[in-house]
């Protein structure tokens, strides 16, 4: 099961989550077309843990780097995470798919108020490489480490394909 449906009660926590990019003009002519203004006010990072995968749909993370920090609604012992990025012929830019990304776990004294009782001590889970080349858009990682009680995820992007003003992240997804 995908443990980071926003659908199904999970949440951002914003302490963890970089700015989402605010584009002066529209990130695609497409997308412009479709639009009455330049910065769209759907484009919030709870679109990267919601069902659907249409071009220009993403969250677009500011730069090429930054991270997403998803609250699961019940601790979980993670297994694998899943990156889905539109398919290369139909992406409106496929510099801006993830490349290089972690995940890591803040180890929290008690999760309240967002940031209430957190440490600077985090768990490192995973490394993972997105390929924009590979024929699957969808591409599963399974964790390198494996904890239980697991109730925060963070996504952190190291590097993208090459887009320096933004990274869109489509869908992520935790299984356990």
């Amino acid at each position: 099961p995908d443990f980071t449906l926003w659908s199904a009660g999970m949440h951002i926590i914003p302490a963890f989550t970089s700015p989402t990019y605010r584009a002066s003009q529209p990130i695609s002519w497409l997308h412009g077309l479709f639009t009455s203004h330049a910065q769209s006010e759907w484009w919030f990072p709870e679109v990267a843990i919601s069902p659907g995968l249409n071009a220009s749909n993403c969250w677009p993370m500011n730069g090429s780097s930054g991270a997403i920090g998803i609250s699961v609604a019940r601790d979980i012992s993670p297994q694998s995470i899943t990156v889905e990025h539109v398919p290369r012929h139909l992406s409106l830019d496929s510099r801006s798919a993830p490349k290089h990304l972690e995940v890591w776990s803040p180890v929290l004294d008690g999760m309240s108020d967002e940031t209430k009782g957190m440490t600077t001590c985090f768990v490192f889970l995973s490394e993972m490489f997105y390929d924009v080349l590979s024929v699957d858009h969808i591409q599963n990682f399974p964790l390198q480490q494996q904890f239980s009680h697991i109730p925060v995820i963070i996504i952190v992007v190291k590097s993208n394909w090459g887009n320096e003003n933004f990274t869109c992240l489509y869908r992520i997804r935790v299984h356990g």
